[in-house]
């Protein structure tokens, strides 16, 4: 239920309480990972909706519901490398992701923290991969 802000005191203490969570989901201080999808047109044209609903799935099965949450947001940027797939409160960027990448972001990432380096970025000029 939404609550009814009458004041502007009342609307900064929601502001501020708002704040406060969305700071604790991204420096993992709320003791959960966070698993943010785009959704922008980009990547909701490449299924971005269906592989947040796939890591939903894979999440409830693996009873990691608790540990791990799951949001889509706004466009990231650079269409081309979509669907992107970010991972706090590492702040590891996965580019190019499908549906078949799920299982293995889990295992790897959400459940050992190791990145799954084949989903980086890769800078053209360096070669280097880019995980933030």
């Amino acid at each position: 239920m939404m609550e009814k802000i009458r004041t502007f005191e009342e609307l900064n203490a929601v502001i501020d309480r708002c704040t406060a969570q969305f700071g604790a989901k991204l420096d993992g201080s709320n003791g959960k990972r966070s698993i943010v999808l785009c959704g922008g047109t980009g990547c909701l044209s490449s299924h971005s909706d269906a592989i947040a609903g796939q890591f939903r799935k894979r999440l409830r099965e693996l009873d990691l519901e608790d540990k791990v949450t799951v949001n889509q947001v706004g466009c990231f940027g650079f269409c081309s490398q979509g669907p992107f797939v970010k991972i706090y409160p590492e702040d590891t960027l996965y580019r190019l992701v499908s549906i078949d990448d799920v299982e293995e972001i889990i295992a790897r990432d959400i459940r050992h923290g190791d990145v799954v380096e084949r989903l980086l970025y890769e800078d053209p000029v360096t070669g280097a991969k880019v995980a933030k």
